[in-house]
């Protein structure tokens, strides 16, 4: 994760063949939410996704071209 211009979290890259490509998510992606919690900053989003397990199911809310993609 990298913040843009506004601060924000952005997806800078998604891995070939891995869960997170599997579930729809593109770089460039905006993280709104993880599991309902909003979050300003790339750091805010590690610090939530450090304290789950690999395999855990989570909803994210993205934004993709300007509008909210729900991703689960």
């Amino acid at each position: 994760l990298v913040e843009d211009r506004k601060g924000r979290p952005v997806i800078e890259a998604v891995e070939p063949e891995s869960p997170a490509e599997a579930v729809g998510l593109v770089a460039g992606d905006v993280v709104l939410t993880v599991d309902g919690s909003a979050f300003a900053s790339a750091a805010g989003v590690r610090d939530a996704l450090r304290t789950r397990l690999a395999g855990d199911k989570l909803a994210l809310t993205v934004e993709r071209g300007g509008k909210p993609v729900a991703v689960t």
